[in-house]
């Protein structure tokens, strides 16, 4: 019996102690190989293995996965890559703003990335509310539901209005810090 084999019945009859072999198994290799190939921190990387786990353990044990044509690290890898690239895919959208200026502001010297604090001091310079609207909405991740109820909007739509006004303001000042 080889280990997908293994793994596959034990959680089938409704071994846990399987996913617990699962999980110290897999966890450094997963972990190592999402930091290196995604760039994400030590904390998404647990975040997408553990979901991945979970994800495997309900499949085998709804009766989805009764063999595999691969291994089980293959397996779990190639969830957790389905999770960290919808992870990344929704951030990215989350930054567009952001990043968009940054690489406006980019020189032939700089990377994006290099902007970035210079982008931290213009937000602060913005004064309040927009300060904080910028610095929760992209550093922070903050849905525009989260930052509505935060400052008292009356809607979402109020705080995506006031968030790009506020983008419309800094991006000149951006732009005139680099002349």
């Amino acid at each position: 019996m080889n280990a997908a084999t293994d793994i596959l019945s034990r959680l089938q009859s409704g071994d846990e102690s399987a996913l617990t072999v699962l999980y110290r198994q897999y966890r450094a290799p997963f972990v190592a190989w999402a930091m290196r190939h995604y760039a994400c921190r030590e904390a998404d990387a647990l975040d997408a293995f553990q979901d991945s786990v979970i994800i495997f353990y309900e499949q085998v044990a709804s009766g989805r996965i009764t063999s595999l044509h691969s291994s089980v690290q293959t397996y779990l890898f190639a969830i957790g890559k389905n999770r960290l690239t919808s992870h990344y895919r929704s951030r990215s959208r989350v930054t567009t703003g952001i990043d968009t200026l940054a690489r406006e502001l980019a020189t032939p010297h700089t990377e994006p990335d290099d902007t970035l604090p210079l982008l931290l001091d213009l937000i602060q310079g913005l004064g309040e509310p927009c300060a904080r609207i910028l610095y929760w909405y992209y550093f922070l991740r903050f849905s525009m539901e989260a930052i509505a109820e935060r400052l008292a909007y009356r809607s979402p739509d109020v705080a995506k209005t006031q968030k790009n006004r506020c983008l419309n303001r800094l991006r000149p000042q951006a732009q005139a810090w680099l002349r």
